[in-house]
């Protein structure tokens, strides 16, 4: 009895004091530092959804500034907003050419989460959110491009995703970026959303829905689950759970070579926007997306010349330096709360609602994380090398 009483006081004593021990390993932990720039131009609230998840991971395993100061939410270059639709702007558009070449010699890496931007009705909030309206501040300009470009020259690191060569990006930037980089965007971007019911989805975008109606008939026949695919001209083509597809979500595959290299999951559900981009390189393609269409979902599709397989990550860290993150990915609701626990990703499982279709926070931890995680310590431990080498 006495035994069962002192395993049980253990056994207490572990879990209380767990959570204590694993901060105690993060803060006693050593600091790495690197010289980081995030560009975010699509922060319409100070949490910063669109570059947290990357922050999430600098501050976890503690990459820090050249200074040994944490990396914090407000450290970004962009859109910032301010109380009673006020903002200020701090971008590259402010650097001359010379100050664009120093600032490429100061920098280890740039990470371009998000170059979307912000629009006058959701950014004034005045009425229709959720349709298109004119550009306040936004898309990749030609001073994010030399800036890219001249690390590009230098070997350094560099981070894009969704929408940095796709709408609003200017043609003759996007074409620039093509040609340097040797990656390309077909014109189509899409998204899955848990319903198409406009009574029950505030999400669901109001110009999905207009351009639907425009150009099928003047009717919106959606009610169950699906992704919608819009390209750059407007055209839009619509696959509906049961009705065109097998699986609801978009899967993002990974063969098991770079499964072990990165650390990711074999498949894993992808619910937000993505888009279709292709790189030059196929051997540098390290994970694709996967529609699962049945017969209608796939005539849907050839009508629109829209592949049900297509890339999802393309690049490398190593040679090229350079990757496209062809979905939203920095954009995730993790919260910070956890990033001081080392560990923590261990315990995953608990922190994602795994039946919830929409729930992005199993991709950000079995997919985001191992991900960046694996491209910062490998390019860590390579410039490091060639410093002290240099």
């Amino acid at each position: 009895m006495e035994i069962r009483k002192w395993l049980l006081g253990l056994i207490i004593l572990a879990i209380v004091s767990a959570p204590v021990l694993s901060i105690l390993v993060w803060y006693f932990s050593p600091k790495y530092p690197i010289n980081v720039m995030i560009v975010d131009k699509t922060v319409l609230t100070p949490d910063g959804n669109e570059h947290r998840s990357f922050n999430w991971v600098l501050k976890h395993h503690k990459y820090v500034k050249p200074d040994y100061s944490f990396y914090e939410l407000e450290d970004y270059r962009g859109f910032f907003p301010l109380d009673s639709e006020k903002f200020y702007i701090d971008d590259l558009d402010l650097y001359s050419d010379s100050q664009l070449d120093s600032l490429s010699d100061t920098l280890d890496m740039v990470y371009f989460t998000d170059t979307y931007g912000i629009y006058f009705n959701e950014w004034y909030r005045h009425k229709d959110e959720t349709e298109h309206s004119e550009i306040v501040y936004g898309r990749t300009s030609e001073n994010d491009f030399e800036l890219m470009q001249k690390m590009h020259e230098k070997q350094k690191l560099i981070l894009t995703e969704f929408n940095t060569i796709a709408s609003p990006t200017s043609q003759k930037v996007r074409k620039k970026m093509e040609k340097e980089f040797g990656v390309k965007w077909s014109g189509w971007v899409g998204r899955y959303f848990f319903s198409l019911d406009t009574t029950k989805n505030p999400e669901l975008p109001k110009w999905v829905v207009r351009l639907y109606k425009e150009q099928y008939g003047g009717v919106w026949p959606f009610l169950k689950s699906g992704i919608v695919f819009v390209h750059d001209d407007e055209r839009i083509c619509i696959l509906e759970k049961e009705l065109d597809l097998i699986h609801e979500v978009p899967i993002i595959n990974t063969q098991k070579y770079y499964q072990d290299f990165y650390g990711v999951a074999e498949h894993i559900r992808y619910p937000f926007w993505f888009d279709i981009s292709y790189l030059e390189y196929d051997d540098l393609v390290v994970s694709t997306y996967k529609i699962h269409t049945n017969e209608r979902g796939d005539s849907l599709l050839a009508r629109h010349k829209i592949p049900t397989e297509f890339p999802a990550v393309l690049g490398d860290h190593i040679i090229n330096r350079f990757y496209y993150f062809a979905g939203d990915f920095a954009d995730n609701p993790i919260p910070l709360s956890a990033v001081y626990s080392r560990g923590i990703e261990y315990l995953d499982f608990f922190l994602y609602e795994n039946s919830d279709l929409a729930d992005r926070k199993k991709f950000f931890w079995r997919y985001y994380r191992p991900l960046m995680v694996k491209i910062m310590d490998d390019y860590y431990a390579n410039i490091n090398y060639d410093k002290i080498e240099n």
